[in-house]
């Protein structure tokens, strides 16, 4: 079945995305992504400066829970949500919401996906309107990777005070050893198994949390147990997992230089984290598919 235009882009336009709650904020960075659920190796940059983590993604209310009573969806609900993972997996939140500058401008976003969707022709003239798109896009790809770069000075001159100024106390602390990586750590327990060697992985439970004491990473929601292979770890988790055996728990503390960097693509720059860390099992590696193999 093929869609009429002003029925597919209406389809775009209303309800399901909330449009008229979405606040867009180019004056404000975005705050740093997440780790991933294994924070065993360093980041990895997946877009570019001026679109994946330079500013806010739009903001919308939490809309009211759709239940249906009989706990069956319509298909046209299920189309909805098909959308909303399609535009995640494209990562349209990412790459373009940060350039929109008004809510009309996601309504005539979202309007021209209907038209390329409906395979209809835009009502412009193509040789004025791209070029013209081109140096807008440019232009405001320039403006948020200036406001990135600020964001990220900011970040760090303040995230290396407060970690400098954590640390002297930490210094201070009984129990708290300094390796020649710079890295302090405290052993809680001490393990009665054997230690990690540089090229096996450990099963550990772990809480990461920062200097406040706020937690953003846990093996709690993981079965409650993550593996780290040590030779694609942070430099901190790499040095601080083999210093216990099986049963060992340490507390790790990681300055920027051995956690997640300063690029802010994972956490914001110069930012000390601290890991809780209980050694389950160290064994071999899990073998990753091949690229080839996982592409089947």
């Amino acid at each position: 079945m093929k869609f009429t235009l002003p029925i597919l882009a209406g389809l775009l336009v209303v309800a399901p995305l909330g449009a008229q709650n979405i606040k867009i904020n180019l004056d404000k960075p975005a705050d740093p992504v997440q780790p991933a659920a294994k924070p065993v190796a360093k980041p990895v940059a997946t877009a570019p400066a001026a679109t994946a983590a330079t500013a806010p993604a739009a903001a919308s209310e939490k809309p009211e829970m759709i239940v249906p009573a009989d706990g069956k969806y319509t298909d046209i609900q299920k189309m909805e949500v098909y959308g909303y993972i399609l535009a995640g997996r494209m990562g349209m939140t990412q790459q373009v919401t940060p350039l929109l500058g008004s809510e009309e401008e996601l309504v005539a976003f979202l309007r021209g996906l209907g038209l390329a969707m409906a395979n209809s022709n835009l009502p412009y003239d193509s040789k004025l309107v791209v070029p013209q798109t081109q140096e807008m896009i440019q232009s405001r790809m320039e403006i948020l990777k200036a406001k990135r770069e600020k964001w990220l000075a900011e970040s760090k001159e303040k995230n290396t005070k407060d970690a400098a100024a954590f640390l002297v106390t930490l210094d201070a602390k009984p129990g708290v050893k300094k390796a020649a990586s710079g890295l302090r750590y405290e052993i809680v327990q001490e393990g009665t198994g054997a230690k990690a060697k540089p090229t096996q992985a450990v099963l550990a439970s772990y809480k990461a949390s920062f200097i406040d004491g706020n937690v953003f990473d846990s093996s709690e929601n993981k079965q409650g147990k993550v593996e780290f292979a040590l030779a694609t770890s942070i430099p901190g988790l790499k040095e601080g997992l083999a210093l216990v055996g099986v049963g060992g728990k340490i507390k790790l503390y990681l300055t920027s230089d051995l956690g997640f960097g300063d690029s802010g693509q994972v956490l914001a720059p110069g930012v000390l984290t601290i890991f809780d860390v209980e050694i389950l099992e160290v064994k071999e590696p899990t073998k990753q598919p091949e690229a080839s193999e996982a592409k089947k």
